[in-house]
């Protein structure tokens, strides 16, 4: 017979012995990682803190402020407005005076929505430690005016009111089409149609119709005054091109040949038929 083989099972007190070491060493390798990611912290904390400190430094910070480009504004004004935006939020971590850490973009968008008359602004310094700042300006300029109860404002090319007219000398003449509830400075006229309305009235020039401005009457009407002494009602939905052609020949027919004195308006807004009406008397063709 084979001898009998004894195995003797460890008693609980020695296993308990045996995975002592390996918990000591998990608690102090735990223990290092806490201390070491308190110290990074910390490391980083000292760095950020003084990473701003030194942003504040004066060799750093922006001393000077030119502005340039301006025409009805006054440059010290806006010279004025673009300080205190600079100096905006004093005690920071990181100083918005820095000048590689000023914020361009908040200051340029900051002075487009305080002086509407402001089309573009570009900000530079001229050299990579310099610390002054030049300030390049864009006026709008005043092609058209847009009137509400007597008040006139001046309006771009593109339908933006900018300013209260000045004894301007205005192309053309345009009211309603805002939201009538807010003010018209900073609100911009027949957005994306405006150009539209500025060829049609090209286009009735040159076939002898001066146009003097419109009137919005809704969303889909517009009014336009002529030099003749009438208005032309229009849809925006019509065909334009057809207009001059239409207008010249209601003006030039038998019925109104001799009565343009009385004609009060044209309306080309239906197609085919055509409305007119002498002061007092409406009539369609």
């Amino acid at each position: 017979n084979s001898p009998t083989k004894i195995v003797r099972r460890p008693q609980r007190g020695q296993l308990a012995l045996s995975l002592r070491p390996r918990e000591r060493l998990a608690v102090r390798r735990r223990r290092r990682r806490v201390i070491m990611t308190i110290a990074g912290f910390f490391v980083g904390a000292l760095g950020v803190w003084g990473a701003g400190a030194l942003s504040y430094h004066d060799r750093l910070v922006i001393h000077d402020v030119s502005v340039s480009g301006t025409l009805a504004l006054s440059a010290s004004a806006v010279q004025a407005a673009f300080t205190q935006d600079l100096n905006e939020g004093e005690g920071r971590l990181f100083s918005r005076r820095n000048i590689f850490l000023y914020p361009e973009r908040n200051l340029t968008e900051a002075l487009l929505e305080e002086f509407p008359r402001l089309e573009s602004v570009a900000i530079a310094r001229p050299s990579f430690l310099a610390q002054n700042v030049e300030v390049q300006v864009t006026e709008r300029v005043g092609v058209y005016e847009w009137c509400r109860g007597g008040n006139c404002y001046l309006m771009d090319s593109l339908g933006y009111i900018f300013a209260p007219e000045e004894n301007a000398e205005a192309i053309y003449t345009f009211q309603g089409g805002l939201i009538p509830t807010a003010g018209p400075i900073g609100q911009t006229f027949l957005k994306g149609r405006l150009d539209r309305v500025i060829t049609l009235f090209k286009t009735l020039e040159a076939a002898g119709f001066t146009p003097h401005g419109a009137t919005v009457e809704n969303a889909n009407d517009l009014d336009i005054h002529l030099d003749k002494g009438f208005f032309l009602k229009v849809s925006f939905e019509s065909d334009w091109d057809a207009v001059p052609k239409n207008l010249q020949l209601i003006i030039s027919s038998d019925a109104l040949t001799n009565s343009l004195s009385k004609l009060d308006y044209v309306d080309l807004r239906f197609g085919n038929r055509v409305y007119y009406k002498l002061y007092g008397k409406e009539v369609t063709e």
